[in-house]
């Protein structure tokens, strides 16, 4: 089986970009405390994003072989464009029913460090987010938008503030343990960032795990 396909490509100029990316949201969000020194953080983010562009590359789909039943609950990494070496993790329970080619999640967001505060991480944390859509009767591509969700400042280990997005998973249901894809849709606060060029994995939940201690995988294998 060939996997949906995913590669960000982030040169030197990029993660330099990428901090000011952060610093700039982190003034956003001090912004009420009247912090000195903060730059123009709208203006810092407009300039990355023009100025990363060309390093931005969108993640293509490959060959989707046919539908799988993905029922379970799995722990999901998130590789976020903004920083992917500090992924979110979220518990994700599918519902697959091939006859009717239909697929149902549910997702809500894992306490992480360091912005967990007083929260045990792997707690679950947030609101639980719901959809159904449509499975490709054919190659087991799906689309799951979760419409506008909020991820807690507890599972955020990005930025100490919660962060509200449009969110939607693309993939294939794959293997009966696996599947992965990218993340379709934008940040909407702090500030606007396009997700374009962020990725979704899952690994199976087994019950009384600890969704913080398994092993995340965030992409699908190259």
């Amino acid at each position: 089986m060939r996997y949906l396909q995913s590669r960000l490509r982030q040169p030197m100029r990029y993660l330099n970009r990428s901090l000011v990316l952060k610093a700039s949201a982190l003034c956003l969000v001090m912004s009420g405390l009247a912090l000195a020194g903060c730059p123009d953080s709208q203006s810092e983010f407009d300039e990355f994003l023009d100025e990363s562009e060309p390093f931005r590359v969108v993640p293509t789909a490959g060959e989707c072989l046919g539908p799988v039943d993905l029922s379970g609950t799995y722990v999901m990494g998130a590789a976020v464009v903004v920083d992917p070496v500090k992924p979110l993790r979220f518990k994700l329970q599918l519902t697959v029913d091939l006859a009717a080619g239909k697929i149902d999640g549910s997702l809500q967001a894992v306490a992480v460090p360091p912005n967990n505060g007083a929260t045990v991480p792997g707690t679950l944390v947030g609101e639980v987010y719901t959809v159904s859509a449509d499975l490709d009767r054919d190659d087991g591509s799906f689309s799951l938008d979760f419409g506008s969700i909020v991820v807690p400042v507890e599972a955020n280990p990005i930025l100490p503030a919660p962060v509200t997005a449009a969110f939607a998973l693309e993939g294939c249901t794959s293997t009966p343990t696996a599947s992965c894809g990218i993340i379709v849709g934008d940040i909407t606060s702090p500030a606007a960032i396009p997700l374009a060029g962020s990725t979704w994995a899952i690994t199976p939940l087994p019950d009384g795990a600890d969704p913080f201690t398994l092993e995340l995988a965030t992409a699908c294998p190259e």
